[in-house]
């Protein structure tokens, strides 16, 4: 949920694992701008998934790094209500240079509708993002996701935005991907209780 290369796949959030995410069956549409030092990020897509389906993904807080390429750890450390406390680590990447990073992300929930956070410490001037769902209540939801981030060290005034812009929709779709899954998953799970009577 909190998750881009060079904003900690919240996004994901939100927010460094070097893998190779499967690509989504959802087109995701995409746009990464500057404005001054900050990065502007807004993307939306729809997938084939309930709201429920795809809030139980973007609130995993704790298996993010699972899923989300360049996270090497994700972990809420705090929790009260609809309110975490949520550590993010991973690599930001531009071209042949690395940088580690830590992200530190206070993050409200609304339930099953918002997601927003913002940085509280960690590698970033300014971090916000948020992920906000609009069900249609036949099985597909549609999801916006916005950030605006500003990474301490910078953006490389030639490489950076191409990069960013390619990472963060590697991140968007694997976030997609993953809602997919588990939509399919549950799909076939419920197909085998009823082949075998059991009750749901």
């Amino acid at each position: 949920m909190f998750a881009n290369r060079l904003s900690s796949g919240v996004l994901a959030l939100f927010l460094g694992l070097p893998l190779v995410a499967p690509a989504a069956a959802a087109p995701a549409n995409l746009d990464v701008s500057r404005s001054g030092d900050r990065i502007v990020v807004i993307a939306t897509a729809e997938v084939p998934a309930d709201d429920a389906t795809t809030w139980e993904v973007l609130t995993a807080y704790d298996r993010l790094a699972d899923f989300i390429p360049d996270m090497s750890a994700s972990r809420t450390l705090e929790r009260e209500g609809p309110d975490a406390l949520v550590l993010q680590t991973g690599r930001a990447s531009f071209g042949p240079f690395k940088r580690d990073f830590s992200l530190t992300l206070a993050v409200h929930e609304v339930w099953q509708q918002a997601v927003t956070a913002r940085a509280v410490g960690g590698d970033f001037t300014h971090f916000e993002s948020s992920y906000r769902l609009h069900s249609d209540g036949a099985g597909h939801t549609r999801i916006e996701y916005s950030a605006v981030i500003e990474p301490r060290a910078g953006v490389p005034p030639l490489i950076g935005l191409p990069v960013m812009r390619s990472t963060i929709r590697e991140q968007f779709e694997a976030l997609l991907a993953e809602i997919e899954r588990r939509t399919k998953q549950r799909v076939a799970d419920l197909g085998l209780e009823a082949a075998h009577g059991v009750p749901h």
